[in-house]
């Protein structure tokens, strides 16, 4: 019987600066100001972030989601 490695779970392009976005929004601007700082130190110089998104495509998510609710 053959055995292969399977890739098991989600792989999200800057995952982790993604998740860091998600957990400093709610937690204030002192903190926010803090994680913004290593979010800008692993992500690609001029890749665009905000409270709970990162990149373009996010940002565009996330207004169409606020201008619906």
């Amino acid at each position: 019987m053959w055995s292969f490695p399977i890739q098991i779970g989600l792989h999200l392009e800057h995952g982790y600066a993604r998740s860091l976005t998600r957990f400093a929004t709610g937690l204030g601007p002192v903190v926010w100001k803090i994680a913004s700082q290593k979010i800008e130190r692993v992500l690609p110089t001029g890749l665009k972030f905000g409270p709970e998104w990162v990149g373009e495509n996010e940002a565009s998510k996330q207004n169409a989601a606020s201008l619906r609710g």
